[in-house]
């Protein structure tokens, strides 16, 4: 197969690398629950939060550039280890698996399967990091991985790495290092459940001044709940019968307290603003005079940091001088008032030029000696503009 980078050739087959996944192994916390992947994807907080991260990360265009600074320039053909990399993913998907992989186990493990004449990589599938293992023996020789116990060159893996301890050649999962809080709010969420299911209290009590067995016990609760069945009024008891009913605040019934408390350490383990997952607490609400400082704050902190790792990445696996760039703007798109003044600012400070403008809001380059009318004339600047296709 020829590719963008010349005719490819394949390293290792694509049945060598593709797995049928699994979960590490089960951990018992503290509330004596076991902890894994699954049981930890079960809270809608971590699930809401691995989605969130990955679901941003692969939506955001990325493209390779060659050069520095001022002299910086977006490859005219892209490489096609960022255009089409999996041989059955398309690339937001290829992205959101990678992101998904290194939340969940701190890691993600992908395999070089094709390269092109040149020996650069133009295809890499991702592999279940339970099959995994890397280890290094010295700090002057590159880590040794192990697929199923086969030993897999260091060049022939693509290795994208979560929080790591000094020393380490492996990231630390979040479910991992917050054993205890997941733990908590699976043993909530599993108690509020039974609650609901067996009634957790009963409704009501009835009592006797005389002594009663348990045959007496069943037979008078039986009476009395075929009395008042789907029947509203009032129940007639006789003499020494007591009825007491039992209520139980909401608050209590649904744990609202525990289930925010885990909601917000799920955040802030996964490093988002608990807001955008449905925790916070009172008075944490999102308005829309601040909903535009929270989006560059998820950006900056939170986002930002993984599309640096996967950046670097990615640009070590291509050519030198070739590097790789997500354009994070995308996340940021305000409405088309506050982005065209933004755009004429940048022109007006020669920031930017006509074409990178152009670029930012996906319209081909201007042709030589192509121009439009002034603004003002009846005409809409742009207005036999065409978008970009490639």
């Amino acid at each position: 197969m020829k590719t963008l980078w010349g005719p490819e050739k394949r390293a290792i087959s694509f049945q060598d690398v593709w797995g049928t996944g699994g979960a590490w192994p089960s951990q018992t916390a503290l509330s004596r629950v076991d902890v894994n992947v699954d049981s930890a994807l079960g809270l809608s907080a971590v699930l809401r939060s691995v989605r969130l991260l990955s679901d941003v990360v692969s939506s955001l265009p990325v493209h390779a550039y060659r050069g520095s600074g001022a002299d910086r320039v977006r490859l005219p053909s892209q490489p096609r280890l960022i255009t089409d990399p999996s041989l059955v993913l398309t690339l937001d998907e290829w992205l959101g698996q990678a992101m998904t992989s290194v939340l969940l186990y701190g890691n993600a493990y992908g395999i070089v399967v094709t390269r092109d004449r040149l020996g650069v990589p133009t295809g890499v599938e991702w592999v279940s990091p339970t099959h995994m293992t890397v280890a290094r023996t010295s700090a002057l020789v590159k880590p040794t991985y192990r697929l199923s116990g086969d030993t897999i060159s260091a060049e022939d893996v693509l290795h994208i790495r979560g929080f790591m301890k000094p020393g380490a050649v492996a990231g630390s999962a979040p479910l991992t290092l917050q054993r205890e809080t997941i733990g908590l709010g699976i043993a909530a969420q599993k108690f509020g459940a039974q609650w609901f299911g067996d009634g957790a209290t009963p409704s009501a009590v009835l009592t006797s001044d005389a002594p009663i067995d348990e045959t007496q016990a069943t037979t008078i609760k039986a009476r009395f709940i075929a009395a008042i069945r789907g029947n509203r009024e009032p129940a007639v008891l006789g003499a020494g019968m007591k009825y007491q009913q039992i209520q139980v605040a909401a608050n209590e019934s649904q744990f609202l307290e525990t289930n925010t408390a885990v909601v917000n350490d799920v955040a802030r383990a996964f490093g988002i603003p608990a807001e955008m997952i449905g925790g916070g607490g009172q008075g944490s609400s999102l308005t829309y005079s601040n909903r535009e400082q929270s989006a560059i704050d998820f950006l900056t902190f939170s986002v930002n940091p993984w599309l640096v790792r996967i950046e670097s990445a990615l640009s070590a696996q291509l050519p030198g001088g070739t590097f790789v760039k997500f354009n994070p703007d995308a996340l940021l798109r305000t409405d088309t008032k506050t982005r065209y003044e933004a755009h004429k600012t940048a022109l007006g400070s020669h920031f930017l030029t006509i074409d990178e403008v152009r670029a930012l809001e996906d319209r081909r380059p201007l042709d030589n000696g192509e121009q439009f009318p002034p603004a003002g004339n009846g005409q809409s600047v742009g207005a036999n503009d065409q978008e970009v296709t490639e």
